[in-house]
């Protein structure tokens, strides 16, 4: 089937997402049993990180590239700033409506913010609507490494950290954004890579999706599980930013988004479980991360069956 006959089906989804999960029990086994390290897990890390995911991101390109126009990737940059400036206000709002203390309230902030559009999100599009939707998938993490460096920062130093995190150009000099910005031109400039450079890329891409899930699976390992389910405000919190968002946003847009890749692409990733950075980014500048990690968890979780619903209503 080629990439542009894929639609956006919730049966579809939801296996990917069952997929996903058995992933991730995968790597909490390893990780509970103790095939695997607790050690290990930032250099597993690094590795999907810095090679991997970029990896990933460059062959979607290269697959993808021949079926796009220039001004669907236009569209895609004015469609995604949108959407995370909908969601900078929407970091406002919700932990209001949580009546969150203050000391969390920056923290759902971040949450609301920022989704897991790498680990989870580029398997889960890729899976569902194949090569040539990965070029919004490119578009947001390139909006998420841009805005997790200011806003993020601005927010973990509101929110009282020991260490203050300062803002500096050299920070936007990472693997990520160039292997974004790599992809950006090849879905532009639609080059001819020989086959041996791509298949090899290719493969190596490839562990992108095993290697994410065991690195969820040996953070819930060493979680304490029973205290993360005893935060009453985060099932408020998925309820309202995993659901009711993206349906909310999906009626919104129909109208207006005519490409359905579009849409369902922005709109899986708008539905992603919260990301993992924010945590790090608190962890770097002492800040007590326990609200985030609850909702790193839950929220992933959750996203089995939030993430089906969504596209069921989509579709």
């Amino acid at each position: 089937m080629k990439n542009r006959e894929r639609k956006m089906s919730a049966g579809v989804i939801f296996q990917q997402m069952v997929v996903i999960f058995l992933l991730i029990l995968v790597g909490y086994v390893l990780f509970k049993w103790k095939i695997l390290a607790f050690s290990c897990s930032a250099d597993l890390s690094a590795l999907v990180v810095q090679l991997c995911s970029p990896a990933l991101i460059i062959v979607s390109a290269l697959e993808g590239c021949h079926n796009l126009k220039h001004d669907q990737v236009i569209w895609g940059f004015v469609l995604v700033g949108g959407l995370y400036l909908l969601l900078i206000l929407l970091g406002l709002v919700i932990p209001g409506l949580l009546r969150s203390p203050g000391c969390q309230f920056q923290q759902y902030n971040m949450m609301t913010v920022f989704g897991n559009t790498g680990f989870i999100g580029i398997p889960v599009v890729m899976a569902v609507l194949g090569a040539d939707a990965m070029v919004y998938v490119t578009i947001f993490n390139i909006y998420f490494n841009l805005l997790i460096y200011t806003y993020g920062i601005y927010l973990v130093n509101k929110d009282g950290g020991k260490e203050q995190q300062k803002l500096s150009p050299q920070i936007f000099l990472n693997v990520g954004n160039v292997s974004n910005v790599i992809a950006i031109l090849i879905f532009l400039l639609k080059p001819e890579v020989p086959m041996i450079a791509q298949e090899t890329v290719n493969y190596v891409g490839d562990a992108t999706v095993f290697l994410s899930m065991v690195i969820v699976g040996g953070f819930l390992a060493k979680a304490p599980l029973r205290e993360i389910f005893s935060e009453k405000r985060i099932y408020v919190f998925v309820l309202a930013r995993q659901i009711i968002v993206p349906i909310l946003l999906t009626v919104a847009l129909k109208p207006w988004v005519t490409d359905p890749m579009m849409l369902g692409a922005c709109m899986l990733m708008v539905a992603m479980p919260v990301g993992n950075m924010p945590l790090l980014m608190a962890e770097q500048a002492g800040v007590d991360g326990k609200i985030l990690s609850k909702g790193i968890i839950v929220t992933t979780l959750g996203s089995m069956v939030t993430v089906p619903l969504v596209a069921l209503f989509m579709s």
